[in-house]
């Protein structure tokens, strides 16, 4: 595990442990319906907390089907995630995991086909619009994925709307929105 350095609330830069996926995520096979759910469950809990309306907005989309698995298994992915992270070392002394960009790459990397990635796609769409904010981790990750998927916005269009703050990896900020939502 790499030591690195983030910003504190006050400006100073404490220490923390950067995850590596190699170093403690268990590995699932491309395209499996465990690495789509891990993605999912990255979604789920990337704003700090699970939140019973995002799980059921996943059930009444269907997404455990539509990712090849069911309720049970999912959770056991969940489950096996979370277990994953706190196994990996100390929880830094702000009480946030933070998983470093290669981790969150590897994990996208898990899913090679085009059609699996825009339906886990729609469906962290289903997960950031739950609660009816989208946190910055959340938008964060959002773009990520449409980044390293060469994936554009307007595919989504009829997926309501998608998150509005966040960075791209090249720095621009994007303040996208799909049609149907609220106001970014």
């Amino acid at each position: 595990m790499e030591q690195q350095q983030h910003p504190n609330g006050d400006g100073s830069w404490v220490p923390t442990h950067a995850a590596r996926t190699s170093d403690f995520l268990r590995p699932y096979p491309s395209n499996s319906p465990e690495a789509m759910a891990r993605l999912l469950a990255l979604t789920l809990l990337s704003d700090g907390m699970l939140e019973a309306s995002e799980l059921e907005n996943l059930r009444r989309a269907d997404a455990f089907g539509r990712i090849g698995t069911d309720p049970s298994r999912f959770m056991r992915v969940l489950y096996d995630f979370c277990d994953d992270l706190a196994n990996r070392g100390p929880l830094p002394a702000d009480g946030h995991f933070r998983l470093d960009p290669a981790a969150i790459a590897r994990m996208l990397r898990e899913i090679e086909d085009p059609w699996r990635r825009r339906e886990v796609v729609r469906l962290m769409l289903e997960v950031i619009r739950a609660d009816g904010r989208v946190a910055g981790a959340e938008s964060m990750l959002f773009w990520e994925a449409l980044d390293a998927w060469n994936l554009r916005l307007e595919e989504f269009a009829g997926s309501r709307r998608a998150p509005a703050a966040g960075r791209r990896r090249q720095g621009r900020r994007r303040a996208a929105a799909l049609p149907g939502g609220p106001p970014a």
